[in-house]
């Protein structure tokens, strides 16, 4: 079942009429960049997460001290700490 509007119809069309040299491999060479492009990108935010996470838990584990020292010193000053 072809539909007319479909890129494989498309392309026949142009080829048909002589407008396109080598298309299949122009197609190659568009996928092989667009699937490049994705595993970049893939690549640069697994990067990115690897740099942020071990600053994420340290800056978690610094918060959860601050509070904690706060709430000690809280409760010294109001007696409730003894």
């Amino acid at each position: 079942m072809q539909s007319r509007h479909s890129i494989s119809a498309f392309i026949k069309a142009l080829t048909s009429q002589g407008k396109v040299i080598d298309l299949h491999a122009t197609d190659r060479v568009i996928v092989i960049i667009i699937i490049f492009g994705l595993v970049l990108g893939l690549a640069a935010i697994a990067i990115v997460i690897a740099i942020a996470l071990p600053l994420l838990i340290i800056a978690v584990f610094q918060a959860v001290s601050d509070i904690t020292c706060t709430a000690r010193i809280i409760a010294i000053g109001t007696g409730k700490g003894d």
